[in-house]
């Protein structure tokens, strides 16, 4: 919930517009918020939280083909306005030893293959096997510098509520080593 939302900033909560409801999974009215954060508050990053929400499952259409237009409008609307929209999807139930990457998107492999950037975020266990401060960022394909397979490890510091990055490169085979 929103409250939670804010207290992850630790008090300091950065400038920015969230609507207070989003009504039928309309990608105009969508749009049309985006365009209106970018006029009154200088928006300059959409983040969409889940990519799911915007899904009406009720109507029974294909879940691939709707993410594939759902994307591309989404890539139209940051060309248009210049702006970075950040699409979140949580990862289809991976079987064991499969390897996580941008073929992991829940419902449809169309949300990386539409976008410029496709990054998956893992939460590291600890030797108790307890989720704890260490997560890793896996840049799977950027189309503007080409890089895949490239690992950032994060560690979070609680007290500070600041992440701390080291990064480094591993070769393709071993990218979910």
């Amino acid at each position: 919930n929103h409250r939670q939302f804010f207290r992850n900033f630790g008090g300091i909560v950065p400038l920015f517009y969230l609507p207070n409801e989003i009504t039928n999974k309309n990608l105009n009215w969508i749009e049309e918020r985006i365009h209106e954060a970018i006029l009154k508050y200088d928006v300059k990053l959409v983040i969409i939280d889940n990519i799911h929400f915007l899904i009406d499952y009720e109507k029974k259409e294909n879940v691939t083909t709707k993410i594939e237009e759902i994307v591309r409008r989404l890539k139209r609307i940051a060309i248009d306005f210049n702006i970075v929209i950040l699409v979140m999807s949580h990862a289809r139930r991976l079987i064991k030893g499969e390897i996580e990457d941008e073929d992991m998107f829940k419902g449809s492999s169309a949300l990386a293959a539409e976008s410029d950037k496709s990054w998956v975020i893992s939460r590291i266990r600890d030797d108790n096997g307890e989720f704890g401060t260490k997560a890793q960022l896996k840049v799977c394909l950027d189309r503007k510098t080409g890089s895949m397979s490239k690992v950032i490890n994060l560690h979070f510091d609680p007290e500070k509520k600041v992440f701390y990055e080291e990064e480094i490169l591993i070769p393709e085979e071993n990218f979910n080593k």
